[in-house]
């Protein structure tokens, strides 16, 4: 079922006229799409060959305007590299979104995150940081490439323009990589309308409409509306829809005023609304040793616990990195610590669940009715997002004099998106691991600039930008058990050791104290604790702590199912001031010389909260004596016979479990006791099954529980914390260009470029907060603060060839490029020696060379077939040395060789010779997430018809394959993707209506462009983005 719409009354109307007059009501669509498919690609014999083609001139090749300078010229005369889409190539290519504009591109690539291009982009996704490629909207700055990305699915767009390379100058912020600008049609003066559907299987509709026209003679304006409608492309074998659906409404509204024959204006605003199912990240492996690649469905828990050869279910592993051979077996749920985020395998006991590995389908958790964010209470899970966004982009110029022109650009941006994400792979209902969240962004700019001749030979473009952005967001995981749900029953815990003495005899004592009867356990956690000892402090929640403190307390419970969150918010304000200049030296050199200064200032603020365990540590040995409080025999805590771990002692004092005597060594020692062979009091002691010493108060699966058991390190509490930070980040830019046009016809250049990234706050990163230090690095104990990573800056030289040959018919766009890095931005694992521990950090990496080469060719072969393509090279390095910690290798499991102890944040390391194997240096290696090779084909005919013409387009691109990690394993390898798409298109003869039959990914080809790993406490799965399968369908536009 789709998501309820927000249908207007234009929508609606629009819809049922079009309905009925495009697609007959009541007839199967799949037929119809055959029929047309198969009649434009019967005729293509009769049209391919015509006779008249030899009789035919080779016509030329049209020029595209862009404005990529600041300033009006073609795509040739441009010293850049630079690619440009007119409205009639859009069209033709049948383009709507980010995944097209990919595949027609050399050196660029979509990932996760954002785009890159000539593998610059945004590592990591971090409230606080920026992307690498900038993206503007009618030369506006927009702060999410998906939004101009997706935007009307680029209907009514008049060009796209993609800039390779740093564009320091004229654009500055956050177009280190390049940049892109979606330019979008102007109101006309002459009035014209468009009606446009588009139907295609997957359940398609696509509904457009356009019109503009004159107000009064100085005032024009453009109106268009968007309605699209599709079933999930992601076939989901549980219950529940199909994923990856689209929901989406788009209005927009033009007005242009002629104030006068030197001053016009110009303001565009639109209103958008996505609600759909989103897509889910495809499982394509899970698991380590023989059963990888299987679906674990008899361990409650993920994840190894190191063993002995003998001990039952023990598989063996052989090091890689050391050669040494150690022994696992699976870890015992409420025996052995496992990790954050403190979760059952939700796969356990079940038959019933399909596996997804290796297939394109999923499974995920559906509950229609959650729609809305917070989602819950009572918590619920779905693959849900909406997207609500305004925005308004505003013109003014002014031609003060012939060789002056000023211009004002006003950019407003208001956007929130909410959804809330499947995260375990499985429809699961006792385990339902999830992820929610809410952003929330507001952002303005300004911009002046002035355009102005210094005689006949010098041009000039110099401004000023300003920025004012703000970033909200309120992000969760959450699960839907018990002992997240609920508050915590604590036992034993919260008995006194007055009570405790008077019903054992035993009197507990710390020591070096006298024995204290009012004390519990519980009164020993938090002692410096602002919000007081945990035998009376609250549960906390996130906006309870002081600046720079974090408080705890019991636990008592989360409706939602809150595991971890965060509300963060990021201010960032940021100006430039630039100049350009272009001196046309005589008729065949130009040079052109460009600076700006950049600063950004930022300011953030971090509230995290949720759930934790702790472990009992030096507590521990008052275990066995509490535990007599709730019916236990005495065990003690340690390793060997008769002891078990401080987590399973635990659970029996919190009434989670309980002991179990296996019977065979009951038996056993029953009979050594009667034999006066061993204590009576020993015989439950030494008959604790070693391999399962508890048994659990309720089952693993249920989904209610009074006392349910722990699993990470014992006892549950609550826990918050607020911190701060706020730094600025400035930088200088500079463009040299040496251009050579030796006639009409030839463009040689080269240029020296420099690119800017600001440095900020990786909000929600685990790496990023720490004590507040000294100058000496020396905690001064005043409170924590969020840490910072460094601005990334670049030095790139290009040279660069346009040129047009065969009488006009061949052109060739070509471009060799080095860049030079230093504070390159990604987030990674990496060994804290303060930590004494792994962490996810986002760092900077110096001494970074990218280098490669590009050639685009278009070559006009008839007046009737054009022939084009490009390919790009990309070759790159790590420099210095760069490490990264290693702890999601399933041949080589990080617990297994006994050396690494679970803990809160990641690898606790015993050995710290173990922080040495595991660390791997990425000097010497390509960058991830960058092909070396991709490229595209694409041959266009126009031939004749009974009916009129037709317009033929094959294209295919091929993306090589590349590392989604800097490590370069084989487990992280993204194999290379191609995808191929044909289109036919007739034209009426008055060119008042056309109709586009296409079907893209013909070979439906299984293409996915992110990958992600796990280390054990996610049973070291492997995911991947998947990209479109292969769809068909019916264009169909009507003008007027």
């Amino acid at each position: 079922m789709h998501y309820e719409r927000r249908e207007r009354g234009f929508v609606a109307y629009m819809k049922h006229f079009l309905r009925r007059e495009l697609t007959k009501k009541g007839r199967n669509m799949k037929i119809k799409l055959i029929t047309y498919l198969a009649g434009f690609f019967l005729i293509l014999p009769i049209s391919l060959f015509s006779e008249e083609e030899d009789e035919r001139e080779r016509g030329g090749i049209e020029e595209i305007t862009v404005t990529a300078e600041k300033r009006t010229s073609t795509v040739s005369d441009t010293s850049m590299s630079i690619t440009a889409f007119d409205s009639s190539l859009l069209e033709d290519l049948g383009m709507q979104g980010a995944d097209d504009l990919m595949d027609q591109l050399p050196a660029t690539t979509r990932d996760a995150y954002d785009v890159r291009i000539r593998g610059v982009g945004r590592n990591f996704r971090a409230l606080g940081g920026d992307p690498g490629v900038a993206t503007y909207y009618n030369g506006i700055y927009s702060p999410d490439f998906g939004i101009a990305a997706s935007e009307s699915y680029l209907y009514d767009v008049e060009r796209i323009e993609v800039l390779r390379g740093p564009q320091g100058t004229l654009y500055g912020r956050n177009s280190i990589g390049g940049a892109i600008n979606y330019i979008t049609k102007k109101p006309t003066f002459e009035p014209e309308g468009e009606v446009r559907t588009v139907l295609g299987d997957y359940g398609l509709e696509q509904y457009f409409f356009l019109s503009s026209a004159p107000i009064t003679d100085d005032i024009a304006y453009r109106f268009t509306g968007v309605s699209v409608a599709r079933d999930g492309v992601q076939k989901n074998v549980g219950t529940g829809d199909d994923a990856n659906s689209l929901d989406d409404e788009n209005f927009t509204m033009t007005l242009l005023w002629n104030i006068n024959d030197d001053m016009s204006f110009q303001i565009r605003a639109n209103d958008r609304l996505s609600d759909r199912i989103i897509n889910q990240r495809l499982l394509q492996n899970e698991g380590y040793g023989s059963n990888r690649g299987t679906r674990n469905t008899t361990d409650a828990v993920y994840g190894l616990r190191p063993v002995t050869e003998d001990t039952p279910g023990a598989i063996r592993f052989d090091n890689t990195i050391t050669g040494a051979v150690a022994y696992g077996a699976p870890r015992r749920p409420g025996v052995d610590n496992i990790g954050f985020p403190w979760r059952y395998n939700p796969m356990y006991g079940r038959s019933d669940a399909p596996s997804t590995i290796g297939t394109h389908n999923i499974d995920h958790n559906h509950d229609p009715l959650c729609n809305e964010f917070p989602y819950g209470p009572p918590a619920c899970a779905n693959q849900h997002v909406k997207f609500d966004q305004n925005g308004q982009q505003a013109k003014f110029t002014w031609d003060l004099n012939e060789d002056t022109t000023i211009t004002y650009l006003y950019g407003y941006v208001d956007y929130n998106y909410d959804f809330n994400r499947d995260l375990d792979d499985t429809n699961s209902d006792f385990s339902q691991y999830r992820d929610t969240v809410r952003e929330d962004v507001h952002m303005t700019t300004h911009e002046i600039n002035v355009n102005w001749m210094l005689g006949e030979d010098i041009e000039v473009t110099s401004g000023v930008f300003f920025m004012d952005e703000n970033r909200q967001q309120t992000y969760g995981l959450h699960n839907n058990a018990p002992y997240i749900l609920d508050a915590a029953n604590y036992g034993a815990l919260d008995i006194p050791w007055g009570t405790v003495a008077a019903a054992t005899g035993i009197e507990l004592a710390l020591p070096g104290l006298p024995f204290i009867p009012s004390l519990n356990m519980m009164s020993l956690f938090g002692a410096t604790n602002p919000n007081g000892t945990w035998d009376v402090a609250p549960h906390v929640r996130m906006g309870d702590a002081p600046l720079g403190q974090t408080i705890s307390g019991r636990w008592e419970g989360d409706a939602r199912g809150n595991v971890y969150g965060h509300e963060n918010e990021v201010q960032n304000d940021a100006y430039a001031v630039f100049t350009q200049g272009t001196w046309q030296i005589n008729d065949e050199f130009a040079l052109t010389l460009g600076v700006r200064y950049a600063e950004d200032e930022k300011e953030a603020l971090e509230l995290t909260g949720g759930y934790a365990e702790l472990y009992a540590s030096a507590l521990a040995p008052y275990l066995p004596v509490l535990n007599l409080m709730m019916g236990a025999p005495y065990v003690t805590i340690g390793a060997g016979d008769g002891a078990v771990t401080p987590l399973a002692a635990t659970n029996v004092a919190l009434g989670a479990a309980s002991y179990n005597l296996d019977p065979t060594l009951l038996a056993t020692y029953t009979a050594a006791a009667q034999a006066g062979l061993v204590p009576a009091s020993a015989v439950a002691l030494l008959s604790v099954d070693p391999n399962m010493p508890i048994t659990p108060t309720c089952e693993y699966t249920a989904t209610a529980c009074a006392a349910p058991l722990r699993l990470g390190q014992g006892i549950p509490y609550s826990y918050t914390r607020r911190i701060s930070g706020s730094d600025t980040w400035s930088d200088t830019n500079f463009r040299i260009n040496l251009d050579y046009e030796p006639n009409d016809y030839q463009l040689w250049y080269f240029s020296v470029t420099t690119g800017y990234r600001s440095g900020g706050y990786a909000l929600g990163v685990s790496g990023q907060r720490d004590d507040t230090r000294d100058e000496n690095g020396v905690p001064t104990g005043t409170g924590q603060r969020l840490v910072d990573y460094d601005k990334e800056t670049v030095e790139a030289i290009e040279i660069g060839y346009k040129g047009l040959h065969l009488d006009d018919t061949l052109q060739i766009f070509a471009s060799i490029y080095q860049y030079d890095y230093d504070g390159y931005q990604d987030e990674l694992e990496q060994f804290d020696p303060i930590r004494g521990a792994g962490a996810n950090f986002v760092s900077n990496a110096d001494g970074i060379t990218n280098k490669g080469f590009e050639i685009e060719i278009y070559y006009a072969a008839t007046d009737r077939l054009t022939l084009s393509g490009n390919f790009s090279y990309t070759d790159t390095e790590y420099g210095e040395d760069y490490l990264v910690f290693m702890v999601d290798d399933p041949v080589n499991p990080v617990p297994v060789f006994g050396q690494c102890t679970q803990g809160y944040i990641s690898c606790e390391v015993d050995n710290p010779s173990f922080a040495e194997d595991y660390t791997v240096n990425l000097k010497g290696g390509p960058l991830k997430g960058i092909p070396e090779i991709k490229h595209t084909m694409r041959a266009t005919y126009e031939s004749d018809s009974p009916f009129g013409p037709l317009w033929w387009v094959l294209s295919h691109s091929y993306t090589g394959d590349f590392s989604a990690s800097g490590i370069q394993r084989a487990l992280d390898r993204i194999e290379a993707r191609e995808t191929t798409n044909l289109s036919a298109t007739w034209y009426s003869e008055d060119g008042t209506m056309s109709a586009r039959a296409y079907i893209d990914n013909l070979f439906d080809n299984k293409n996915y462009y992110s990958l992600g790993t796990g280390d054990h406490e996610t049973n070291y799965n492997r995911t991947v983005g998947a990209l479109s399968p292969r769809t068909m369908g019916v264009d169909v536009r009507y003008k007027f």
